[in-house]
């Protein structure tokens, strides 16, 4: 009976060893790894989130790229259509000198031909390809990006929007009002001027719209960045090891083993005879 009670002491002082050899173990790894748990069986419901939050993290890489190619061209469109708003504001004030009592007919002609050279530049400004080699200013629907679940933005607006007015783009009105001047009709030329200066208007409006796309697109990047470190940072809660306190863990298992290591090594120095004594 004495036998029998120390065999199955033993037995479990064994079992309860191997145990903590292998809580060691776990510990060893979740160092090594810097990851708590290995399986999502250690960890069902930490092991469940961090699944989403882990494709939450790839979408949000997604349209983090998305937003930074839209912050791109919508930096190129606002560059072009400021191109654009100097040449309007150029050929207006070509138009006010052309449309002046004092201009003489060569001048007229010099001011014409300065128009024409602003309308190939606009047809230039409107044919802007971005770097992927695609139009900026679309010629139908504006382009536009996922940047987030149920969120689009088109960095620019299409062609027709800014390089149009009243169904006619801008490049046929400096032309026409090329034709004007060469003309010398004071009544054309005054209708020129009048169209030149509400394309002034037009292309400010142009340019304000740009605007606000360009500082939608900054609070989005914005806020993507936010949600990533919150993301982030509640994944690492869930999943990485606390370095420090496992450190401090793995200390205290490996003394608990040793203590239990020596213990046993002391009972099994007894002899039989002290067993039945």
């Amino acid at each position: 009976m004495t036998i029998t009670a120390t065999g199955n002491r033993m037995t479990t002082e064994i079992a309860r060893q191997a145990k903590l050899a292998q809580d060691i173990a776990k510990t060893q790894i979740s160092i090594s790894t810097t990851k708590r748990f290995q399986s999502a069986s250690e960890d069902p419901l930490a092991a469940a989130r961090v699944a989403q939050l882990n494709i939450s993290k790839a979408n949000d890489t997604t349209w983090k790229n998305n937003l930074n190619l839209a912050a791109s061209l919508s930096s190129q469109a606002d560059v072009t259509i400021s191109s654009l708003s100097n040449g309007i504001l150029q050929a207006n004030d070509i138009m006010v000198a052309g449309a002046s009592a004092t201009a003489s007919a060569a001048d007229r002609n010099t001011y014409a031909a300065q128009l024409l050279a602003l309308a190939t530049q606009v047809d230039s400004l409107r044919a802007t390809t971005t770097s992927l080699g695609t139009p900026l200013f679309s010629t139908g629907t504006a382009t536009s990006f996922r940047v987030d679940n149920g969120t689009t933005i088109a960095p620019a607006a299409a062609a027709a929007t800014i390089f149009d007015r009243g169904g006619v783009s801008l490049s046929d009105d400096l032309k026409a009002a090329a034709i004007a001047l060469q003309s010398g009709n004071q009544a054309q030329i005054d209708t020129a001027l009048s169209r030149i200066g509400s394309a002034v208007d037009h292309v400010a409006n142009a340019a304000a719209d740009q605007g606000v796309r360009g500082a939608q697109i900054d609070r989005l990047i914005d806020s993507n960045a936010a949600r990533s470190i919150d993301t982030e940072a509640e994944r690492s809660g869930l999943e990485d090891t606390d370095i420090q306190s496992a450190i401090a863990k793995l200390n205290s298992q490996q003394l608990t083993l040793e203590a239990a290591q020596a213990a046993f090594a002391r009972l099994n120095r007894r002899t039989l005879f002290d067993i039945l004594s």
